[in-house]
């Protein structure tokens, strides 16, 4: 009777053995694919990032040149202002001169 007693208690530490390998295994299962869920969703989230920033930054460069030629025109139109300046002034008449001077100033 004791060895009966005694063989079904050692089988009953062997179940229990073997319950926590399995709960061992399972838990490192769970924890290895967590952290290749995570590994992939941070890549997805980095590369979508990245990916924006890239856009971002090529609308901003077209932007950036896009305003550098309205510069350019800017400075192109104030050039010919001058120009037509100039030349209406050396065809106004003396009285219109004298008009434009003391309006202006």
């Amino acid at each position: 009777m004791v060895n009966r007693l005694h063989f079904k208690y050692v089988i009953f530490l062997q179940v229990r053995e073997q319950e926590r390998q399995f709960a061992r295994k399972v838990r490192n299962d769970v924890r290895q694919r967590k952290a290749v869920e995570l590994k992939v969703l941070s890549e997805q989230l980095e590369d979508g990032w990245v990916k924006e920033q890239n856009e971002k930054a090529v609308s901003l460069r077209q932007l950036f040149e896009k305003n550098l030629e309205h510069i350019g025109e800017g400075h192109r139109a104030a050039a010919n202002q001058v120009e037509w300046a100039v030349f209406f002034w050396e065809i106004a008449s003396p009285s219109m001169k004298l008009f434009l001077y003391v309006y202006y100033n």
